[in-house]
């Protein structure tokens, strides 16, 4: 529930007031390093826009020019920006990274390889997703949402995306046996 309030708090004109009153202020102290992280970019449009703004407002740098810097290397240009995203999902390359080219915007992927000393399950997001793009199952699947048409590759991932909305604004133990539950 509060995931979906906080959506719909920034959807509306105050956030966007908001975001404005905070990059007047970050504006004070325009030689700071920002750093912008994502997890995985599923939608193209909110991410363009983001992008958009992006390129309105700020100077994205490669990692390279932080190191550079680092190094006693020219200092970085006025309000830079780094963009860095975890885990290296498939959505990088299809959703993030068109969109970054043609901005010319270049980022960093930290790629994992694994969980360094645990042996944890993956993610509930993982989980979920694999689910439903392995399943052999063709028939709909009952959900709390309503049946959920399973037939074709394109009906699974929408399925996939409409439970993983969702179920990421459960409690937490909520969500991992829903998720659970869905994999089962």
């Amino acid at each position: 529930m509060a995931r979906a309030f906080l959506r719909h708090l920034a959807a509306g004109r105050p956030f966007g007031a908001a975001v404005a009153l905070v990059e007047r202020l970050d504006s004070a102290n325009p030689r700071i390093l920002r750093v912008l992280t994502y997890h995985r970019v599923d939608e193209a449009e909110p991410f363009a826009r983001q992008m958009e703004h992006l390129a309105a407002r700020y100077h994205v740098v490669s990692i390279g020019r932080v190191l550079a810097v680092l190094e006693g290397g020219p200092p970085l240009p006025p309000r830079a920006l780094l963009l860095t995203f975890d885990d290296a999902y498939r959505s990088f390359a299809e959703v993030a990274w068109p969109i970054l080219c043609r901005h010319g915007f270049p980022s960093t992927l930290f790629v994992p390889t694994a969980y360094p000393d645990r042996p944890e399950p993956r993610f509930w997001w993982d989980r979920l997703e694999q689910g439903f793009a392995r399943t052999s199952a063709r028939a709909p699947l009952a959900t709390p949402l309503g049946l959920l048409a399973m037939e074709t590759a394109e009906e699974r991932a929408r399925a996939y995306a409409r439970v993983k909305r969702h179920v990421k604004d459960l409690p937490h133990d909520e969500t991992l046996a829903r998720t659970a539950e869905v994999c089962r």
